[in-house]
């Protein structure tokens, strides 16, 4: 049996994945120019950038949770300069 510290981590490695997998078909999908689509692309930017953000304040692991190389404004928005500091710096 699972302890609870093992199946939150778990859950939360989980929906970071889902939440990675389903930034990337929006990301296509806001490609269309459909202003819905872009709306969503930029949720998961959120959203993700959020999780990132308090991993790092938190000084989560972030290869433990799936974030590991993860730069929400590289990988979700394209954009290669953060417009502060690079995560985890």
């Amino acid at each position: 049996m699972q302890s609870s510290a093992e199946l939150e981590l778990g859950f939360v490695r989980d929906l970071v994945f889902l939440l990675k997998k389903d930034a990337a078909a929006a990301k296509a999908a806001s490609a269309t120019g459909d202003e819905y689509a872009k709306g969503r692309h930029y949720a998961y930017f959120e959203v993700l950038d959020l999780i990132l953000s308090q991993a790092l304040a938190f000084e989560i692991d972030l290869k433990e949770i799936g974030l590991e190389g993860f730069d929400s404004y590289r990988d979700i928005l394209g954009v290669e300069i953060r417009p502060s500091a690079q995560p985890g710096t």
